[in-house]
């Protein structure tokens, strides 16, 4: 679990785009909070050693949001980037995505994967 400063310092998304931005044309923009870094990471750097050299220049992310209590990646990669993509979306269901720790899917009108220390956060 991510320490309320960590939860706070916001450098993994310039950290994340600037290692990684080449796959969203130069710049990636993260619209989740803190909690799924670590997925994104992972998912980056498994896209990253899964793309072949050729492919590399036509490879785009167009977006990455939080939808519906999950992570949602879009983009024009194919098969095979789509099994990437789904094991990170399925982590996102189970990862509080403030703190990274042990979450679930809940809530009423706005839902969220939260752990029960941060169920009624807010930022």
């Amino acid at each position: 679990m991510l320490t309320d400063d960590e939860i706070k310092d916001d450098g993994w998304r310039d950290e994340l785009a600037e290692r990684f931005g080449w796959m969203g044309g130069g710049y990636l923009s993260f619209e989740h909070l803190g909690g799924w870094r670590f997925i994104m990471r992972d998912l980056l750097e498994r896209i990253d050693a899964t793309l072949r050299d050729e492919d590399r220049g036509s490879f785009c992310i167009s977006q990455i949001k939080e939808k519906w209590a999950e992570l949602r990646v879009a983009h024009n990669g194919g098969a095979g980037i789509d099994r990437l993509v789904d094991a990170a979306e399925a982590a996102s269901r189970i990862t509080c995505d403030v703190c990274s720790g042990r979450g679930r899917v809940q809530g009423t009108g706005w839902i969220s994967t939260r752990c029960a220390v941060h169920e009624d956060w807010r930022g």
